[in-house]
């Protein structure tokens, strides 16, 4: 959604290009204000972070191969080891955990049993549907696999660059790539549905249409605005958890 005076703009003119003549956009400057945090060492670079679905904390997965499930505090609750290679990767739903590693593989973590599917080449993006039948994974050498709640490959598409980012509902799919463009489909047909050139490669992606790029600037394909935030390549987007209209960047620089 998007807002001018806090309130929400009327439906003709959600997703078109705003230009001066049409909104006047302003930004207000929040205070700033110390919050409470805690730090944690970890044995090796950090390649993902997720948040529990009940908020208790976060799962943390990186180059030492192991997914923890790390509380609020910086307590260590939980370990999943069996990745040969880093975790780049990870999504929760319903208290199963799907992690996906540079070992070619996707690991399926129900609390009991842990089942493998192998990917083919390394991952670097994943994403579920909320309601968990549907699982899309995304590798470094453009490979896309959408499967279903048995965990069948129910579309494969290859794309020929790093797949950056993917996003999933039960009507959309989006998979953003190395190759400048951002493609949606439909996850019922597998058809392709639009299809957004970049002026720089896409580095990161939230939701389905908010870009981070290589040459540092956000781009939304939504309302057609892009503007610069970092002077390295943005290697990933979030919605702040606090406020629901801020957004937290972070980049190479």
């Amino acid at each position: 959604d998007y807002f001018l005076a806090d309130q929400p703009l009327p439906r003709g003119l959600q997703g078109m290009a705003a230009t001066e003549q049409l909104l006047r956009i302003t930004f207000r400057r929040r205070q700033k204000a110390a919050l409470p945090g805690w730090t944690l060492k970890l044995p090796d670079w950090i390649r993902c972070i997720q948040p529990q679905q009940q908020g208790e904390g976060f799962l943390v997965g990186g180059y030492d191969r192991v997914v923890r499930e790390v509380r609020s505090g910086g307590e260590i609750a939980r370990e999943w080891r069996g990745h040969k290679g880093s975790v780049n990767a990870i999504c929760c739903n319903a208290g199963v955990i799907f992690s996906g590693s540079a070992d070619k593989t996707i690991r399926i973590d129900n609390g009991q049993v842990q089942n493998v599917l192998n990917f083919g080449e390394p991952v670097q993006a994943m994403a579920i549907a909320r309601e968990g039948s549907l699982l899309v994974a995304g590798g470094s050498e453009g490979r896309v696999q959408l499967h279903g709640s048995q965990r069948e490959i129910l579309h494969e598409y290859s794309l020929g660059e790093c797949i950056s980012g993917v996003a999933l509902s039960q009507t959309s799919l989006s998979v953003a790539c190395w190759d400048t463009h951002l493609r949606h489909y439909d996850p019922t047909t597998g058809q392709q549905t639009a299809d957004f050139k970049t002026k720089s490669a896409i580095t990161s992606l939230l939701g389905d249409h908010l870009l981070g790029m290589a040459d540092g600037t956000i781009s939304s394909t939504a309302m057609a605005v892009s503007w610069k935030a970092h002077q390295g390549w943005i290697a990933s987007l979030a919605a702040c958890p606090t406020n629901p209209h801020c957004l937290v960047t972070a980049g190479y620089d």
